[in-house]
């Protein structure tokens, strides 16, 4: 993965553009870069966050795009599981040891 303190005039990032139900990810280059903010496509971006400054719309752009491709996939599984949730209830005792067993391995 790229380090935000390596961003770099022609660099290319992808920017999150679009609506919450229907974004989509294009493939930019960096213009300028100065020390607080860097310019893709005439749009000034904040370097810490990687968010689109001075808009109405939110934009954010990705150093890398698998990182945008594991986000997705993460949001994608958590809602998923939340969704199955409700059904806990009708797993069996097995399942149940299963899933905390899971959980309690993952934990810091």
């Amino acid at each position: 993965m790229v380090d935000k303190n390596e961003l770099k005039v022609g660099m290319t990032v992808w920017k999150l553009g679009g609506t919450i139900s229907n974004p989509h990810l294009s493939e930019r280059k960096i213009s300028k870069v100065g020390r607080k903010y860097f310019y893709v496509a005439g749009e000034k971006f904040n370097i810490e966050t990687l968010q689109l400054i001075d808009s109405y719309f939110d934009g954010r752009i990705y150093l890398d795009k698998q990182e945008y491709i594991n986000k997705v996939r993460k949001e994608t599984l958590i809602r998923d599981i939340k969704a199955k949730y409700n059904k806990i209830y009708s797993l069996s005792l097995t399942q149940l040891e299963e899933i905390n067993k899971i959980i309690d391995k993952e934990e810091i």
